[in-house]
C-alpha cells in the first residue's frame, strides 16, 4: 500500500473510535432496534429446501423472533414469524425438516405451505373466527446465489437487490447455488459482535496472529504486511481482495492439494486478479464471505447480547469428482480450522479487556479500513432510524 492510497482512505476516517459502540448495552438496543430489525439478515440456503415442503427455522432470541423458511408447493420461498394464530406457540419445533401442513402441538391448529389457515379443532365454538384473517405472520424473504435472506421489516425500504446492489453480480461469478456443504464450526464468544466482523474483514493482523496457520502464503519480501490487492464499497457493504504470495514454498501434502483441485490462499490465473487468493465481501451488518473458485466460507455473527456472539463459520465446496479433489477439500477444511482458531483464541479476550475501561478508544489504520466503513454504516443506519421514529412522534 502506498502513502497516497493511505491518504484517499482517510475520507472514510481517520480519528480513533469509541469503544463504547463495542460495549455498551444502550447501544447494542439501538443496533437491535434500528439495524437487525430493519436489514436483511442471512438465514440459510436454498440446497438444504430444494423440494415443496422442505423447511428449515431461523432462531434469533436476541430479537425475540423464530423466523420458518418453507418452499411452497408452487417452489416458492416464503418466510414466517413460527407462531400459531391461536395462542402464540412456537409452531415448527425442528430446526429442519420436511411437512405437507404445519400443525400446531399445543392446540392443533393446521397451516398449509403458503401459511394459511386450514383447519382448527372444535372451531364451531370459536365467536365469529375468520380464518383467512389468521394464517401465519409473513416475513419478506428472498435468494441471491443460492443464499437465503430474511427481513423482520414488515415493509423493507429496499428489496433484497436492491440492499446488496453490485455484489449480486459478483457473487454470480461463482455457482455457490450448487456447492455442497463441507463442514460448519461454531461457538459462543464473550465478545461484541463487531469485533469478530472486524477481524475478518482485515488482514494486518495476519503475518502475526497467523504466522504459524498462514505462513507465507499471504505475506512475503514484495508484501511483507499482507496488504489487499484492493479495496471495495458497496454502499453498506464493502469487499477486499486478498493477495497471494507467488514465491510460496508448498509442502508435499499441500502440492498435491493444490494439484487436484485447489486449496485456501492458491494462486492461480483462475483468479480474477493477479495474485489473488481470496474475494472477502463484508455484507451489512453481520457476514463475511471468503470467496474462491474453489470454496465459499460464510462467518455469521449473531448477536447474544452486547457482550457475547454466537459465531459460526461453513465453508461450502463443489461436489468432489474423484479422490484427489476430496482431499484437496478436505486439506482447506483444515486449513480455514487452524487459521480461525487462532483468531478465536485472541478475540475472546477483546470484550473484558475493553470494559475495563484501560483505553476508552480504538485506532483504526488504512488497512482496517472495511472495519471503519462498518462502523460508519452501523452509526448512519442507526441515526437515520432515530429521525424516523421522532418523526413519526413528531405527527
Amino acid at each position: 500500500m502506498n502513502i497516497s492510497l493511505k491518504e484517499e482512505l482517510s475520507a472514510f476516517g481517520a480519528k480513533p473510535v469509541s469503544v463504547d459502540i463495542y460495549c455498551s448495552p444502550e447501544h447494542f438496543e439501538l443496533e437491535c432496534r434500528h439495524v437487525f430489525k430493519k436489514t436483511w439478515l442471512y438465514a440459510g440456503r436454498e440446497f438444504d429446501i430444494p423440494e415443496p415442503g422442505d423447511y428449515f427455522v431461523k432462531n434469533l432470541d436476541f430479537l425475540h423472533a423464530s423466523v420458518l423458511v418453507v418452499r411452497g408447493n408452487d417452489g416458492k420461498l416464503r418466510a414466517f414469524h413460527n407462531v400459531c394464530s391461536h395462542r402464540q406457540s412456537t409452531l415448527a419445533w425442528d430446526q429442519k425438516g420436511h411437512a405437507r401442513r404445519f400443525v400446531c402441538k399445543y392446540h392443533g391448529w393446521g397451516y398449509d405451505l403458503e401459511g394459511n389457515l386450514r383447519s382448527v379443532p372444535d372451531e364451531q365454538y370459536f365467536y365469529g373466527l375468520d380464518k383467512k384473517r389468521c394464517g401465519l405472520t409473513p416475513l419478506a424473504v428472498d435468494a441471491v446465489s443460492g443464499l437465503v435472506f430474511i427481513n423482520l421489516d414488515p415493509a423493507p425500504e429496499q428489496t433484497l437487490r436492491q440492499s446488496l446492489g453490485e455484489i449480486v453480480g459478483r457473487l454470480a461469478e461463482f455457482p455457490l447455488e450448487e456447492w455442497s456443504r463441507n463442514y460448519t464450526f461454531s461457538a459462543e464468544i464473550p465478545t461484541n459482535w463487531k469485533c469478530i466482523v472486524d477481524n475478518f474483514q482485515e488482514t494486518y493482523h495476519v503475518s502475526c496472529a497467523h504466522a504459524v496457520s498462514v505462513g507465507d502464503r499471504s505475506v512475503g519480501p514484495e508484501n511483507p504486511m499482507g496488504h489487499p490487492l484492493k479495496f471495495e464499497f458497496f454502499g453498506l457493504h464493502r469487499g477486499m481482495d486478498i493477495w497471494a504470495n507467488p514465491e510460496h514454498k508448498p509442502t508435499l501434502v499441500e502440492s498435491y492439494a493444490v494439484r487436484n483441485g485447489g486449496i485456501v490462499g492458491q494462486t492461480t490465473s483462475e483468479n480474477r486478479s493477479d495474485n489473488a487468493a481470496m474475494f472477502v465481501f463484508g455484507l451489512f451488518p453481520n457476514i463475511v464471505l471468503n470467496v474462491t473458485p474453489y470454496f465459499l466460507q460464510l462467518h455469521e455473527l449473531i448477536p447474544i447480547s452486547a457482550g457475547r456472539t454466537h459465531w459460526s463459520t461453513t465453508a461450502f465446496f463443489p461436489a468432489a469428482k474423484n479422490a484427489g479433489q476430496r482431499m484437496s477439500q478436505e486439506f482447506s477444511s483444515v486449513l480455514l480450522r487452524d487459521i480461525t482458531a487462532e483468531d478465536l483464541g485472541i478475540l475472546g479476550s477483546l470484550q473484558k479487556n475493553m470494559l475495563s475501561g484501560a483505553r476508552k478508544e480504538i485506532q483504526f489504520q488504512a488497512v482496517e479500513v472495511l472495519c471503519r466503513h462498518m462502523v460508519n454504516g452501523l452509526e448512519k443506519y442507526i441515526r437515520d432510524g432515530q429521525e424516523r421514529e421522532q418523526r413519526v412522534a413528531d405527527g
